[in-house]
């Protein structure tokens, strides 16, 4: 029997080439679009350019970009939500959804979108990043035997 009370969320992966969606889809990916500028997200209704409707349906996004169009994917980004979206880091060799599907296989390419990381990781600080606090200004109490005995105030 079918549980719905877990709710399955949609992802959807954006790419830059028919190239990379062909290669995303043979990796087992079905819900794959190209965009290759951030106005391929927005439809004019008529008033106004709003949100593409369609893109309201996912809860997340993974953008399958190279390296190189680390612009692109953060104004997308931006636009869709950063908590929305991962990014995926492809190695030098294999700088595209395609040439990495090609070099490693389909199986190397669905890991890496499995693996996608979140959108700007590097504003987190790691334990070994944060300095050690500088020494603390005690006083103390005026109290002789108190003094005396190291009680301080900080």
């Amino acid at each position: 029997m079918l549980d719905l009370s877990q709710p399955t969320s949609l992802h959807l992966i954006l790419c830059a080439t028919e190239a990379d969606q062909a290669a995303l889809r043979a990796a087992g990916f079905r819900s794959v679009r190209i965009v290759t500028s951030v106005e391929d997200l927005f439809r004019f209704n008529g008033d106004e350019y709003v949100l593409d409707a369609a893109l309201e349906l996912f809860q997340s996004f993974v953008l399958a970009y190279p390296n190189s169009a680390s612009d692109l994917r953060e104004q997308i980004a931006i636009r869709l939500g950063d908590l929305k979206c991962r990014w995926i880091s492809f190695p030098k060799d294999a700088p595209t959804p395609a040439a990495l599907a090609q070099a490693g296989g389909t199986a190397e390419l669905s890991n890496a979108v499995l693996a996608a990381y979140p959108m700007w990781t590097d504003e987190i600080s790691t334990m070994d990043e944060i300095p050690e606090p500088g020494p603390e200004q005690t006083y103390e109490c005026g109290i002789k035997g108190i003094d005396d005995h190291g009680f301080r105030f900080i």
